[in-house]
């Protein structure tokens, strides 16, 4: 079974993060590091739902960043015209 959380997909022997449109990066956790590292997780509220809004909001914030940036280069290169 996979789960998606915060952009990383656990499978059972390894876990794949992607960042940001960039290439994703296997990671190969010990099994028992996995089932630790799911339980606290899991008592701190960290569930499905929670890595989707985090997600939604990481690309909306990205979104941000790239339009404020386009924005700039449009203002610095219509003062030299």
């Amino acid at each position: 079974m996979v789960k998606r959380m915060t952009g990383c997909h656990a499978r059972r022997e390894y876990v794949t993060c992607h960042g940001g449109g960039h290439s994703a990066q296997r990671i190969n956790l010990d099994p028992q590091l996995q089932v630790a590292l799911k339980g606290y997780m899991v008592a701190r509220g960290v569930n499905s739902k929670l890595a989707s809004l985090l997600h939604h909001h990481l690309v909306e914030k990205e979104r941000w960043q790239y339009m404020n940036w386009l924005k700039t280069l449009e203002d610095m290169f219509s003062k030299d015209h």
